[in-house]
């Protein structure tokens, strides 16, 4: 019954070493896209070995809310689900290694498999006293099965699968040769488990919405000792050992502990936070559910005071569930303090998709979001060649607007490959197309030939060639014009410039001359003569293409907005038919530390803003226009991080609620860190009110394309 692996944590979070149903937490470090978890020790039969931990969202394995106490000793607590939508079903998939399946489905799994737990943190126990090591820690779970009971690890004889009991946990006592009794040795020399003496039979559940609803773990222990000169005074009905009690409705279910850890209440330090969730049902599991399933968790303590507890972004648990934390963690105080916070897995991802390559492995990652901002997809696609230079997205084998593809450009083999996606985010068939030129050093989209699907425009900046390339509906390449004397230009941007059709050209900018440029293309991908813009000013250090001026509905050209950061003055321009440029004035007065720029719709006026972020401050700024390109509106954020190195506009989550049409994705190449941050549409306008925060990225994605990679 205690032949199980042991794990230990390092100070990754909170420096607790925490366990779980008779598993102590692994230790987990963030290493690039996943959590690096080190087991410490092998399972019997089985070896483990270093491995990457899960890279995808979901409660346990370290990540959960749980209820720090506001100031004293928690005495009592409570897990409940406030509410539980949307539920249909859940199953329990295994998680060899503690490697939980990517994107588990619950149909076709054993159902009604988990565990409710309300968990300890670690503490320095009494019965560590005489441990041989000093880093010995006590830990105590109240635990209700639904399905373990009757085995060998637990209560063989026990009537029901279904039981509520308690275990105890000295996690690092520091011997090979024992442990105090009646704790005993588990497979890693030192660590001690004991079950409760006691439980209680409880019947199967078959879980339901209204069933979670009705659900209610507590767990207690014996309060501090109150004295009256110097005397202990006996409190009618105070509890004199631990307890743990299932409420399922009306019913009660109760099992007295073994009163391992007395001190448990009343001690400093001893029980500080609580952590309660729906798992797996032991063995590092994970309790699936389907998309769509949001549940409300509530979280209580008792440590005599009405203050709300904080809440404490860590778990204590191996078993985990497939849902995500949304983010919003309420801290309630009052007679029955505690902490509420919401859980979910979304219906699919809401709106745009971005790919993330790693060309040193070859990985490539379709993610999606929720509309909070958190991923709700990732599909690891390992098989990709090590040697893209460059990708783009768009419309390249269909005009349906979703799905997109990806072209993807090899420089050195001149290989442009069509990739399509499933639903999944699998990548699917790869039309490969050798025989592209080699040494193209720039790859934009853009529909260029008027067909109704887009191409790649290929610069070549050394010998100015610049090659359209586009391709039929099953992605083999159709069309390849090689524009030789394209000319020598520091900046390309795609857009619809002159006109409010489908067709668009290309915005190209050569800094040193001061010239500038619209370029379109025939049916055929062959470029017109550029009419040359020579007044353009040569310090122009950021341009990005979008539809900043007219009236947003029936007038919403492309134009181009430059930033030039010695002057610290913004233009917008635009242009007439013919590709000549019409000038608005200069916007003076800008900071000259803006270190990027990109465009979107963020505040929802039917034009397009710019966002500047300025690295060394953590400033970010909404910049609005009006329809003669003054500025007509800079809202600036502060407090973002001063490490992001690439940034992306797209509707990565779509019109929800009070946030603006498109959003930002910020990659941070040293961390990994992928934010998705939406600004309000409504006063003020461009504040950034969502942040989804996702941290377990690759700090070595080479490339980044966004677009509507899967169906939505």
């Amino acid at each position: 019954m205690f032949n199980r692996s042991i794990f230990k944590r390092n100070a990754f979070n909170r420096n607790m070493s925490n366990s779980k149903r008779g598993l102590m937490q692994v230790c987990c470090a963030l290493s690039g896209k996943a959590a690096s978890c080190i087991a410490v020790l092998a399972v019997a039969a089985l070896a483990q070995s270093p491995a990457s931990g899960p890279g995808w969202d979901m409660i346990g394995q370290n990540q959960d809310n749980s209820a720090l106490a506001a100031s004293g000793v928690i005495s009592y607590s409570k897990g409940s689900f406030d509410s539980a939508t949307g539920m249909k079903c859940e199953g329990e998939v295994q998680c060899p290694n503690f490697q939980c399946p990517k994107s588990p489905t619950c149909s076709g799994q054993s159902s009604n498999e988990f565990t409710l737990q309300l968990n300890t943190n670690s503490f320095r126990a009494a019965r560590c006293n005489n441990a041989p090591s000093s880093s010995c820690m006590g830990e105590e779970q109240f635990v209700f099965t639904n399905s373990q009971c009757q085995t060998d690890d637990f209560y063989p004889h026990s009537p029901s699968k279904a039981c509520v009991y308690i275990e105890y946990w000295l996690q690092g006592y520091g011997t090979r040769s024992g442990c105090p009794s009646p704790f005993k040795l588990t497979d890693k020399p030192g660590y001690c488990v004991v079950n409760s003496t006691n439980y209680t039979p409880v019947p199967p559940q078959v879980l339901t919405n209204s069933l979670l609803e009705s659900l209610q773990l507590t767990g207690e222990v014996a309060p501090a000792q109150l004295t009256l000169a110097g005397e202990p005074v006996k409190v009618t009905g105070q509890v004199t050992q631990d307890k743990v009690t299932l409420t399922i409705g009306s019913t009660s279910y109760s099992a007295l502990g073994d009163n391992i850890f007395p001190e448990l209440g009343s001690s400093p330090n001893s029980w500080t936070f609580s952590e309660f969730n729906i798992f797996g049902d032991g063995h590092g599991s994970q309790a699936v559910f389907n998309s769509g399933t949001t549940l409300l968790v509530r979280t209580a303590v008792n440590s005599g005071t009405t203050s709300a507890p904080r809440c404490n972004g860590s778990g204590n648990t191996l078993e985990s569930n497939n849902l995500s934390l949304l983010g919003t963690c309420s801290q309630v105080g009052g007679p029955s303090p505690a902490i509420v916070f919401p859980e979910s897995l979304a219906s699919g991802h809401q709106g745009s998709t971005a790919l993330l390559y790693d060309a040193n492995d070859g990985q490539a990652d379709v993610v999606g979001f929720g509309s909070n901002g958190n991923q709700s997809m990732d599909y690891p696609n390992i098989s990709f060649r090590t040697s893209w230079s460059s990708m783009a997205a768009g419309n390249f084998i269909n005009t349906s607007g979703n799905p997109q593809q990806v072209v993807l450009y090899d420089q050195t083999a001149g290989q442009a490959d069509v990739v399509a996606f499933e639903s999944s985010g699998k990548a699917g068939p790869d039309f490969q197309n050798p025989g592209i030129g080699t040494s193209f050093d720039k790859m934009v989209a853009g529909y260029f030939t008027g067909n109704g699907r887009e191409q790649v425009l290929l610069y070549n900046s050394n010998t100015g060639e610049a090659d359209v390339v586009g391709f039929n509906t099953d992605g083999t390449k159709n069309l390849d014009y090689k524009n030789t004397n394209f000319g020598n230009w520091d900046t390309i941007l795609p857009g619809a410039f002159l006109t409010n059709g489908q067709q668009e050209q290309v915005f190209v900018y050569n800094r040193k001359a001061g010239h500038a440029a619209i370029v379109t293309f025939d049916s055929g991908g062959k470029a017109s003569p550029p009419v040359l813009n020579t007044g353009f000013r040569t310090s122009w250090d950021l341009l990005v293409a979008g539809h900043f001026i007219g009236n947003g509905r029936s007038d919403r050209p492309a134009g181009v907005v430059l930033y030039d950061r010695a002057a610290g003055e913004v233009e917008v321009v635009g242009f007439d038919t013919k590709g000549g440029v019409i000038s608005y004035p200069t916007n003076r007065g800008f900071r000259t530390t803006w270190t990027q720029m990109v465009a979107g719709d963020f505040i929802q006026d039917a034009r397009d803003q710019i966002l500047l972020y300025d690295q060394n401050a953590g400033d970010a700024d909404v910049v609005a226009f009006d329809t003669k390109g003054g500025e007509s509106l800079d809202y600036t954020n502060h407090g973002f991080r001063t490490t992001w190195t690439q940034m992306f506009t797209a509707p990565f989550i779509g019109n929800v609620g009070e946030i603006g049409p498109e959003q930002v994705l910020l990659y941070d190449g040293n961390s990994g860190e992928v934010d998705v941050v939406g600004f309000d549409k409504n006063a003020p306008q461009g504040k950034a009110i969502l942040d989804g925060q996702n941290s377990r990225y690759r700090g070595s994605s080479d490339i980044i394309a966004v677009g509507a990679l899967v169906p939505n």
